[in-house]
């Protein structure tokens, strides 16, 4: 007896290959799908939290004391950067004869200049104060205080007849805010 087995037809290399290579490709997929789900999650979650802090209120920082020196620190910018110059110019500008300055003080706590001066009249004090309002939009110098002497001594010539005495000078507080 003669037996013939036959022999199984196993599949070509050719089906094998191409079996492998849709495995392959479906491998690729995945991995290729879990990239951009991955991707798609963070962008999600940026997007999230972009969200909530916009929607969240921003915490106000806790006031800080300021420091003991700060005060003085502030008064010593203030006079570096010579918010008084311009009144001094003005000053220098203006040149009447008979009025005599007697002190100019300049107080950058309250951002103001006070001139103290002697005029012999009110004419003389009307031409130095228009004099120093000159070219302003608004006059800046004004007076603050004035008080009237009088001389003492022979009166001078050209004296009321009645006798009295004549005025004499003007002391004259001027002010200026800065």
């Amino acid at each position: 007896m003669n037996i013939e087995f036959v022999e199984p037809r196993l599949p070509s290399r050719r089906a094998w290959t191409a079996l492998l290579g849709v495995a392959a490709l479906a491998a690729v997929l995945f991995a290729t799908a879990r990239v951009l789900a991955a991707r798609a999650q963070t962008l999600d979650d940026a997007w999230r939290a972009g969200e909530q802090a916009r929607t969240r209120p921003v915490p106000m920082a806790a006031p800080r004391k300021p420091p003991p020196y700060a005060a003085d620190a502030q008064r010593a910018l203030e006079r570096a950067a010579l918010p008084g110059a311009a009144a001094l110019g003005e000053l220098e500008a203006v040149a009447v004869a008979g009025v005599a300055l007697q002190s100019i003080e300049i107080d950058m706590a309250v951002r103001r200049a006070t001139v103290q001066l002697r005029a012999p009249g009110q004419a003389v004090l009307d031409d130095y104060l228009g004099q120093l309002n000159a070219g302003l939009a608004l006059p800046a110098w004004h007076v603050e205080r004035i008080a009237v002497g009088e001389r003492v001594g022979p009166p001078p010539p050209g004296a009321a007849p009645n006798g009295a005495p004549a005025l004499g000078e003007l002391s004259v507080t001027l002010a200026r805010t800065l």
